[in-house]
C-alpha cells in the first residue's frame, strides 16, 4: 500500500531500525543516523516520528524487523504505522540491508547485536533460511564478563580465596551487578576491547577470570597472546572507578586492565567461556531478563558457526557466498574483529578447496567419458564426424 505524488516520485522516506539495545532511525539515501532512542525507554513507532520532528502521514516508512519475528508481531507493526497514516511501507529482515547498502545480493551476512549474533547466508537477494543460525552470544555478553572482571580486580585481596565472580555466576551465587558497573563496562568495552589476530591459548577455560586483586589495581592473566612484538609490548588501561560504584572491600578507585583482560573480552567471541551467559541481565533495558543458559548455545564461536552454516547451504553456492561476508551490528566494532575473522576462514579454505577440486575434476572425467561414448555411438550410425569433432572441442574433448 503505497501513495505517491504527481510525477510519480515517493515521499521522502524514514528508515526505522528497532534493536534490542537501542533504536536507530534516518532518512534512506543518506549514510547519517538521524537519532538514537535507548530501548530501555520502551520506545514506540511514534516516538521514532517525534525524534526526527517528521509527520508520519507526509512519509513513507522503511522498518527493519530481527530474524525471528513473529508474524502477529509484524501485523501489530504494520496497522500502526497505517494507523498513523504513513504514506508507503516496506519491512524488510535486518540482515538483509547491509547487503543492498553495499549493492551485493549474494554473501553471507553476520549480525552481532545486543542479546544475539545471526549469520545468515543470501543468495541473489533471497536468504537460505534452511541454513540460517543464531547464536545466544552478543554484545551484551562481553559487557557482563568484562564487568566481573572488573570487579574482580576492584575488590579486596580476600577476593583471592573466592571464586571469580564470573565462575560463581555459574553457581548462581555471585551478587548482582550494578547498573554502574555495567555502564563502565560497557563504555571500556567500547574504547579498549579488542580481538587478537592469532587468538588466545587457553581463552575458553571455565573461569577464566585469573588472578587476585592487588593494591593499586592490576593483575595477572594466564592466557598468553600469540601475537609478538608491539602488540604484546601494548601498556595495561587505568580506569578510574565512578562515585556510582562504592562496594565493601573496593582498595582503590583505580584499577588497571591488562591487555590480556581486553583481549579475553573480545575472545570470548571466538571461544565463548563456559560461564558468559549465566545469570540474569540487571541492566536498565532488560532488567530481570533470563540470559541463555551456558549451554550448546554458546559453545560455538563466530567461525565454527559461520562455517556451520556454509556447510548446510548447497554446494555449488559455498564459493559465491563465502566471498561476501558482510559484518553487522554494533558488536562487531571491536577492533581487530574483521582481520581475525579473515584469517579463521582463510585457514578453513585450502582443505575445502582442494576436496571441490577433486570433485570437479571427476566430475569433468566423467562428462568427457560420456560424451566420447556419445561421439562413438554418433559414428555408429553415420553421424558427421566434423560435427562431432567441433562439438567435442567445445565440451572441452581432445
Amino acid at each position: 500500500m503505497e501513495h505517491s505524488d504527481e510525477d510519480g516520485a515517493l515521499p521522502p522516506c524514514l528508515a526505522i531500525d528497532a534493536g534490542s539495545y537501542q533504536w536507530r532511525i534516518g532518512w534512506t539515501g543518506g549514510d547519517e543516523i538521524n537519532a538514537i532512542i535507548d530501548a530501555s525507554a520502551q520506545p514506540d513507532l511514534a516516538s521514532a516520528f517525534a525524534e526526527v520532528e517528521a509527520a508520519p502521514d507526509e512519509h513513507a516508512v522503511l522498518l527493519s524487523e530481527p530474524v525471528g519475528t513473529s508474524a502477529s508481531e509484524r501485523i501489530r507493526a504494520v496497522s500502526a504505522l497505517f494507523g498513523m497514516g504513513v504514506q508507503a511501507l516496506y519491512v524488510s529482515a535486518t540482515p538483509l540491508l547491509p547487503l543492498y547498502h553495499f549493492g551485493i545480493d549474494t554473501g553471507i551476512i553476520v549480525d552481532i547485536g545486543e542479546r544475539k549474533t545471526t549469520i545468515w547466508p543470501v543468495f541473489e537477494g533471497h536468504p537460505v533460511l534452511g541454513a540460517a543460525a543464531i547464536l545466544e552470544l552478543g554484545g551484551w555478553h562481553l559487557t557482563r564478563w568484562l564487568a566481573m572482571r572488573m570487579r574482580a580486580i576492584a575488590l579486596s585481596s580476600a577476593a583471592a580465596e573466592a571464586p571469580s565472580p564470573v565462575a560463581a555466576a555459574g553457581t548462581g551465587t555471585a551478587p548482582p551487578l550494578s547498573d554502574a558497573w555495567l555502564a563502565l563496562s560497557r563504555t571500556t568495552k567500547e574504547a579498549h576491547a579488542r580481538v587478537e589476530l592469532e587468538g588466545l591459548a587457553g581463552a575458553a577455560a571455565p573461569g577464566a577470570v585469573p588472578g587476585a586483586a592487588k593494591k593499586g589495581g592490576g593483575s595477572k592473566g594466564t592466557a598468553k597472546p600469540a601475537g609478538k612484538g608491539a602488540e604484546a609490548a601494548r601498556p595495561p588501561v587505568e580506569i578510574t572507578l565512578p562515585d556510582e560504584i562504592d562496594e565493601i572491600g573496593l582498595i582503590s578507585r583505580v584499577i588497571s586492565l591488562s591487555r590480556d583482560d581486553l583481549a579475553r573480552c573480545g575472545e570470548a567471541l571466538f571461544q565463548p567461556p563456559a560461564d558468559l551467559g549465566a545469570g540474569s541481565a540487571q541492566d536498565g533495558a532488560h532488567p530481570g531478563a533470563p540470559l541463555p543458559p551456558a549451554s550448546e548455545g554458546l559453545s560455538e564461536g563466530l567461525g565454527d558457526a559461520i562455517w556451520r552454516v556454509l556447510a548446510l547451504c548447497d554446494y555449488s553456492l559455498r564459493g559465491t557466498l563465502l566471498g561476501s561476508v558482510v559484518l553487522v551490528g554494533g558488536g562487531s566494532m571491536l577492533e581487530g574483529l574483521p582481520e581475525r575473522l579473515l584469517r579463521e576462514l582463510q585457514q578453513r579454505v585450502p582443505n575445502t578447496a582442494s576436496g571441490a577440486h577433486e570433485k570437479d575434476e571427476k566430475a569433468k572425467k566423467e562428462k568427457r567419458a560420456k560424451e566420447e561414448r556419445a561421439a562413438q555411438h554418433g559414428a555408429q550410425h553415420g553421424t558427421d564426424r566434423g560435427l562431432q569433432r567441433r562439438a567435442g572441442r567445445d565440451l572441452g574433448m581432445r
